[in-house]
């Protein structure tokens, strides 16, 4: 189903806004506010940039950093004790499944503040570190390393928008 701007609460007479299921598509025009509060461009979006087109680089670039999580965490911390193995996948995979800061994920089962979504990337990041070390040949550790640290740097808009989303500027 497409409609368009006028019966969508924070679409301006100045904005092009569209749905296309449950997708909303935006663009601001000269002197409409869009997809921003007030009415003009504010430094808040509505929408987290996770669920715009300037985040499709950075949730690409996570996507590959959890699945070196996913991987390698678990497999790394066998070594240690076979009880950490299923520990570990529970706070990789099923935690940031469950909990979610309004407006950064389509569908939020359990809504928790944006400082909680970065501790769940952070756990994210440190797991698929500490795996890469602990595991892989020297050329795949370096490779993951620079993996996450250009991961770091395009969460880093996110990240400032997960911060805002807690203290009720959404």
């Amino acid at each position: 189903m497409l409609g368009i701007g006028s019966q969508l609460p924070w679409a301006t007479s100045g904005s092009m806004v569209g749905v296309i299921g449950s997708v909303v598509i935006g663009c601001p025009v000269a002197g409409g506010g869009g997809l921003w509060q007030g009415g003009g461009v504010s430094d808040r979006a509505v929408v987290s940039p996770n669920l715009t087109v300037a985040g499709r680089v950075p949730s690409v670039l996570r996507v590959c950093v959890e699945l070196v999580g996913w991987v390698t965490a678990p497999w790394a911390l066998s070594r240690c004790s076979v009880w950490l193995v299923p520990v570990a996948l529970v706070v990789l995979i099923v935690v940031p499944g469950v909990f979610a800061t309004p407006g950064d994920k389509k569908d939020v089962p359990v809504a928790v503040p944006g400082v909680a979504t970065i501790a769940m990337m952070v756990s994210q990041l440190v797991a698929a570190g500490y795996g890469a070390w602990a595991l892989l040949p020297v050329w795949a550790v370096w490779g993951v390393s620079v993996l996450v640290v250009v991961t770091i740097v395009a969460e880093l808009p996110r990240w400032r928008w997960l911060l805002g989303a807690g203290r009720g500027r959404v």
